[in-house]
Formats: C-alpha cells, sequence, structure tokens
C-alpha cells in the first residue's frame, strides 16, 4: 500500500514538474514574440519619413544622410548633390550567413530616389545612426532578398560538392594502394590514390618528371610516366 502511494506521488510530481517546464517554455516563446512584434512596431515609425542618399553613378554603394546639406567625405565616390529618398516600407530578411542576435540586423528598409525612382535598401541597425559618418556606405542598391537566394544557391553548390568528393573518397578506399613501376593511367584508374589535386612537372634532357600532389599530404612521382616513388 504504502509503495503504491509512493508510486502515485512520484508519478504526480514528476507530472507537475513537466507541465511546469511546458509552460516556461511557451511564457518564453509568447515573450520573444512580443519583444519581436514591439521591435518591429518601433521600427516601422520611420516609414515615410525623408532621408537624403548620396551613391555615384556605377557605384552599387552609398550613403544616408538625414539632412540634405549634410556631407561625409566618401572619397573619389564622392557625389555632388545628395538626392532625396522617401522611407517606403520595413521588410525582413534572414540572411543565411548571420550569426547576430540582434532582431534589428534582420530588417531592411526598402527606399525609393525620388529623381529617378531607383529602389535602395538600408539595414534597419544603421538608422539609429542617423547624422553619424557610421552610414557612409550604408545604402546598398541590391535587393537583400537576391543576395539570401545568392547564398543560398552557393551553399547547397558547396554541400552537393562536398557530397560528390566524400563519394569519390569511399570508392577509392576499397580500392588497392599504388606500386612502384605503375603507370600514371593505372594509379588514377585501379588505385586509392585516383586523381591528384595538383601536378608540378619538370622537364629534363633526360626526360619528364612528375610530382603529383594530394590535399590529404600524399605525393607520388612520375619520371616518363613510371611511378618511382611514394611518399605518404
Amino acid at each position: 500500500m504504502k509503495m503504491q502511494i509512493l508510486v502515485v506521488a512520484a508519478v504526480s510530481f514528476l507530472g507537475i514538474a513537466m507541465q511546469s517546464h511546458a509552460d516556461s517554455f511557451v511564457s518564453d516563446a509568447t515573450e520573444k514574440a512580443n519583444k519581436q512584434a514591439q521591435k518591429e512596431l518601433k521600427l516601422r515609425e520611420k516609414i515615410g519619413i525623408d532621408l537624403w542618399a548620396d551613391y555615384p553613378n556605377g557605384c552599387r554603394l552609398g550613403a544616408i544622410y538625414e539632412k540634405p546639406d549634410t556631407k561625409y567625405d566618401v572619397g573619389k565616390y564622392t557625389a555632388d548633390s545628395p538626392k532625396k529618398v522617401k522611407v517606403l516600407d520595413l521588410i525582413y530578411v534572414e540572411l543565411p550567413y548571420q550569426t547576430t542576435t540582434k532582431l534589428d540586423s534582420q530588417y531592411w528598409y526598402k527606399v525609393e530616389v525620388e529623381e529617378s525612382k531607383q529602389i535602395g535598401y538600408v539595414e534597419s541597425f544603421y538608422m539609429a545612426y542617423l547624422g553619424s559618418p557610421r552610414l557612409k556606405w550604408c545604402l546598398s542598391l541590391d535587393d537583400p532578398r537576391k543576395q539570401r537566394q545568392a547564398i543560398e544557391n552557393a551553399n547547397k553548390e558547396l554541400a552537393e560538392s562536398h557530397a560528390l568528393r566524400e563519394k569519390k573518397r569511399e570508392q577509392l578506399a576499397k580500392k588497392p594502394g599504388a606500386s612502384i613501376g605503375m603507370t600514371a593511367k593505372q594509379v588514377m584508374e585501379k588505385t586509392s590514390w585516383g586523381e591528384p589535386d595538383s601536378v608540378n612537372r619538370t622537364v629534363t634532357q633526360h626526360g619528364t618528371d612528375e610530382q603529383w600532389v594530394y590535399s590529404d599530404g600524399g605525393y607520388l612521382y612520375f619520371r616518363n610516366g613510371k611511378l618511382y616513388a611514394i611518399q605518404n
């Protein structure tokens, strides 16, 4: 009887503990969501305001000013006169390479140049520094959402390339090692060495010497097409 009471009490305590942990997790998530919503509302206050941009023809980056008479030295790229821009919208872009936990680094303002209707983008982080030289190169004419796609494509290609290398390495590992006297073709096709990462070739009066270099630190040496030395 006592044992049953103890078991019931233990199960009850465990249930209460698990529920408490779940409630805490939900509470943390709710608090985080509320903070993000409040932050976004604050950032949206700048939608509709007028700023001034300075980006020379042919340059994909530029400066943002709070007042038209502000002037920063941006070297040979300094334009003659800032252009009026209006903040149109706030967009959320979680770039793959970002590691910061700051919310505003993931938000960008979409702006439009009044004269040319050119669209540009400014990280919301920089809006806290209006009137500061830190804004020298904060205006980008490239859509950050396209940057995200380009980075994701590059990461995908890199992952696929790595997978192919791993598959090739596994296939080579099943083959035997190289032996002195083998031809270059035999080494590449029938041994675990496979193709080299690079080849250093030397031509002398006695013939052609080749040093095959492998990324794992191994070297093979050929003279007139025949393997004569192996260095692991």
